[in-house]
């Protein structure tokens, strides 16, 4: 038993079903396999009585594996763009408009924005593992910075400026509102379900 790896036993100890690949390993991590996408296209919209993907728990294959990402990274990485770009910007703004003369403008700059950063990366990593909460990791941060925003009306900035760093949010929460957003967490829910 010293020389087996985690990963084998951990795959042995699981029954494997006739509509389920067995479950891989890369490095000491098990890895399920991704359900099966049906059909060449997801319905537009979800309509309601059609398979959604993942519904029937069969592996997927590289051809639908290849049409979900297809579908469903680009509003991904939308996702996070849209929250990390407001974000750096409000607090970058708010710190030089407010601080600007602080020996240590740079330094809180940096720091606020990285610790900021790092969490909204966190809420994306949750997001792909399918946990339920992980959007209330995002959407806090990106109030903090609409509220930052807010705070900047009536300085010294340029106009451009404070109408960018208000939209910006707006424009963020606005994509994790859309509808391929939402239907891709549930997805990614149910795909965490699966694995457990």
């Amino acid at each position: 038993m010293h020389g087996a790896h985690a990963c084998d036993l951990w795959a042995s100890s699981q029954p494997v079903h006739l509509h389920q690949q067995p479950v891989g390993c890369v490095g000491d991590l098990a890895v399920a396999q991704l359900p099966t996408i049906p059909g060449d296209a997801y319905p537009p919209g979800g309509v309601s009585g059609e398979e959604t993907p993942g519904a029937t728990g069969a592996p997927m294959s590289s051809d639908s594996s290849a049409r979900f990402m297809a579908r469903y990274f680009p509003v991904f990485l939308l996702g996070i763009f849209m929250s990390i770009l407001p974000v750096a910007m409000t607090a970058t703004l708010w710190f030089d408009t407010y601080w600007r003369n602080h020996p240590d403008n740079p330094l809180y700059t940096v720091m606020v924005t990285g610790g900021l950063v790092v969490l909204l990366c966190l809420g994306h990593i949750a997001m792909v593992r399918g946990l339920n909460g992980a959007l209330w990791m995002i959407l806090p941060v990106l109030a903090v910075a609409l509220l930052t925003a807010l705070s900047l009306i009536g300085s010294s900035l340029h106009t451009v400026l404070q109408l960018a760093a208000l939209v910006l949010p707006l424009l963020a929460m606005l994509v994790f509102n859309s509808q391929r957003h939402r239907e891709m967490r549930r997805l990614l829910v149910e795909l965490r379900k699966k694995r457990c």
